[in-house]
């Protein structure tokens, strides 16, 4: 299945199940090289063989990683070959220097390659060129696409309360997302919050932002300065962000009760 697209996506649900975007294990016999002493300096990977350097669009490319509690995302720059045999994937900075010399666990040697064409290869796989507004989709057994149920979630925020005295009973908030990892990858330091770029400084040769300025990945529904909010017996599904509720600033005296979470976790390569 093919489908022209003009905008940037990160999921895709097929039939109410999510689809994995196309990807693969870290091969084998990778290392790593270069400067991680400036933020724009070239580092990044290397692997033996030479294919990987004649796949397209490679600034879409990430590579995950996974260091006890953190999933990590680094954006590839470019891959190159290094005249002996072998390829150079540079990293996207100075993202790949935050994963790799943030406080608290680092990103060493990823767990997994996504966002390639190359690597659709399987059913319930997706991949979509944003430069042929082409998403490519591989149906899974049993799935005719002439009836199937397809939803590719384009809205990062669903629901903005800034209110009082309002109550949401029996409904279903589903179909969201969240884009910037797409562009600035996920340096994630814990929960979810990620290290800023600016206001850097090195402790113990990692380094840290002035307390308080890490990012927050957001939530899907957000409330601020509301007061007396509940959620009553609501289901919350196929949300992209980091968070379904996010209780922002000046929220008070909210109620979430007999609400379901559905998660739909991502195959993951150890």
């Amino acid at each position: 299945m093919r489908a022209g697209l003009s905008v940037g996506v990160r999921q895709l649900y097929v039939n109410g199940k999510r689809a994995i975007r196309a990807r693969g294990p870290w091969p084998e016999g990778g290392g790593r090289y270069g400067d991680l002493a400036i933020i724009d300096g070239e580092a990044g990977h290397t692997l033996p063989g030479e294919s990987m350097a004649d796949w397209k669009n490679q600034e879409d490319i990430e590579l995950g990683y996974f260091n006890s509690w953190s999933h990590m995302i680094g954006k590839v720059k470019s891959i190159t070959r290094d005249g002996s045999g072998g390829v150079k994937i540079a990293m996207q900075q100075p993202e790949f220097l935050l994963i790799s010399r943030k406080e608290g666990v680092q990103a060493q040697m990823p767990a997994y390659i996504e966002n390639a064409y190359e690597l659709l290869d399987e059913p319930g796989e997706w991949y979509f060129d944003k430069h042929a507004r082409t998403l490519y989709y591989i149906p899974r057994e049993g799935e005719d696409m002439e009836k199937a149920e397809v939803i590719l979630p384009f809205a990062e925020t669903l629901l903005s309360v800034n209110a009082n005295n309002v109550r949401f009973e029996g409904i279903t908030f589903a179909d969201a997302t969240w884009l910037a990892p797409n562009d600035n990858g996920h340096a994630d330091v814990q929960a979810n919050f990620t290290i800023y770029p600016r206001n850097l400084f090195v402790r113990d040769n990692n380094l840290v932002n002035i307390h308080n300025e890490y990012w927050k990945s957001p939530g899907n529904i957000v409330l601020g300065n509301a007061t007396r909010i509940s959620f009553e017996r609501c289901v919350f599904t196929r949300l992209g962000g980091a968070t379904a509720i996010e209780l922002g600033p000046g929220s008070q005296d909210v109620a979430i009760n007999g609400c379901r979470f559905l998660i739909f976790q991502a195959v993951r390569f150890n």
